[in-house]
This record gives C-alpha cells, sequence and structure tokens, in this order.
C-alpha cells in the first residue's frame, strides 16, 4: 500500500473501531472497492494497536484509580461505585467466550466471510440489532450492579464480532442492553472490555506471523498506523460516549443497512 492508502485506511478504521459500524467490515469493504492489499500483518497489528492506545489514554484516570484500588470509576461527569476486584471479574468472564473461541474454532474458518458479499450481509445484521437497541434502553444497571451471568451474557454476543461486518461494539452495547444496563454504561462497559479483546487479538497476530515481522521501514509501517488509528480513535471513542448517553442509534441504523445493502448490489452488479 501507498503512504496515502495506509493513511486513510487508518483513519478508517480509528473512526470505526469504536462506532457500531464494524472497522473490519470496513476495512474489506474499501479494499475490495479499491483493489488494495490490507492482508498486510503490520498493517493489522498497527491500527489495533492504536485503537488500544487511545482506548487506554481516555480510560488513564481509571486505570490509575485501578493501580490504587479506588472504586470510583469516573466517565466524564458521571461517577460509578464499584469494586474493582469485581470489575476484573465481570471482564474475564467477559473475554472467556471469545477466548474459548480463539482456541477451538480454526481461524480459517472465518476468513471464508471475509468478502463484501459477507461483510454486506453482516452490516444489515447489525442493522436489525442496532434498531432492537432502541427498544431496550429504559433500564438503569450501571457497571457495578451488573452480574456474573450478564456478563458471560455480554461476552458471548461479543463472538458474534469475529465475523466481518456485525459490530462488537454493536454487539456489545446491545446484549448490555438487553441484560439491564442504562445507555451510558452499556457504552462504558463495551469500551473497557474492547481492552484485553484487543490486547487478544494483537498479541494472537503476532504470534502467529512472529517469523515474517521485521522493523524496516518502521516510521511507514509502525508510526504513521498507529498515530492516525490513536487519534480518530480517540475522536470516536469521545464522541460516542457524548452522543450515546442520550442519543439514538438510528443513524448507525441507517447507515448500516443501507452499506449492507450498497455492497449486496455491488456484488450482484459485478
Amino acid at each position: 500500500m501507498s503512504l496515502l492508502e495506509i493513511i486513510i485506511l487508518s483513519i478508517i478504521q480509528g473512526i470505526t473501531e469504536f462506532l457500531p459500524v464494524s472497522s473490519t467490515g470496513h476495512i474489506i469493504f474499501f479494499s475490495d472497492l479499491f483493489d488494495l492489499n490490507t492482508s498486510d500483518i503490520y498493517f493489522d497489528i498497527t491500527v489495533h494497536l492504536g485503537s488500544l492506545l487511545s482506548i487506554i489514554f481516555y480510560f488513564r484516570k481509571n486505570i490509575f484509580g485501578i493501580l490504587k484500588l479506588n472504586n470510583k470509576f469516573y466517565v466524564q461527569n458521571s461517577v460509578y461505585e464499584i469494586s474493582f476486584k469485581k470489575l476484573y471479574v465481570l471482564i474475564f468472564l467477559s473475554t472467556l467466550p471469545i477466548i474459548i473461541c480463539a482456541i477451538f474454532f480454526d481461524l480459517d474458518f472465518f476468513e471464508k466471510f471475509r468478502s463484501s458479499t459477507w461483510v454486506g450481509i453482516f452490516m444489515i445484521f447489525t442493522s436489525l440489532i442496532l434498531f432492537i437497541s432502541e427498544f431496550l434502553s429504559s433500564k438503569n444497571k450501571n457497571i457495578g450492579e451488573i452480574s456474573k451471568r450478564d456478563s458471560i451474557i455480554i461476552g458471548i454476543f461479543q463472538c458474534l464480532s469475529i465475523l466481518p461486518g456485525i459490530s462488537r461494539s454493536g454487539m456489545t452495547i446491545f446484549s448490555g442492553l438487553l441484560v439491564g444496563m442504562d445507555r451510558q454504561s452499556a457504552v462504558v462497559y463495551s469500551f473497557v472490555l474492547s481492552i484485553p479483546t484487543i490486547i487478544g487479538a494483537v498479541c494472537l497476530m503476532v504470534i502467529n506471523n512472529v517469523n515474517d515481522l521485521s522493523f524496516e521501514n518502521i516510521i511507514i509501517k509502525f508510526i504513521i498506523p498507529t498515530f492516525f488509528s490513536f487519534i480518530f480513535s480517540y475522536i470516536a471513542i469521545t464522541f460516542i460516549i457524548r452522543y450515546l448517553k442520550n442519543g439514538t442509534f438510528k443513524p448507525f441504523v441507517i447507515y448500516c443497512f443501507i452499506s449492507g445493502i450498497f455492497l449486496l448490489a455491488i456484488n450482484i452488479i459485478r
């Protein structure tokens, strides 16, 4: 890929990683549309690393609080009382299902779905889930009030996001609302849950490709994608947490549905 293509795709990854629209689906779509080679392991690792750093930076106050065993969790103007020991357990239980998937499922199986046709189908599915989410936002559990069972349910829904075109944040926010969380708490829990999930994904990519890694052209291969992914991921996180506190999923429902139909139509025409 050229430098311009790397920058553009890094921005797309950053914007879509935390919006309920599927970052992987968008990368596959733009790759197919403009005939780009995004199978480069460096690109996958660095853009996910940028997104990871952005979410850690956004929640840095809480991460320092965890280290100090502070039981207050801060999100903008809201403060949640939660035992961080309980939060560790909840996050672990929510991460466990996707770990099991990674262990017992051949990842090559999921490669069969990395086509714009499947992305279109799964984006329509995501739009349906987000539409249903509009009717699941009347409960008021916060992060400190969900149960172990609730966290496992959220983790099971997160597994669906292995399929390209199904949004990880969309699935986890939906399932958070399904178990009775208020909307902002569901969004925040989804983003906190992304930290171990992205760490695991990056580690898996490195382990599976360790013999192919080198540090040649480090600025283009590592620094630039990480930088742009970090900046635009942070912007997306800030926007979506503020927006969904009182906003609606309707723009994302419409966007995912139209995008899915467009992808299917393009493939039929081809």
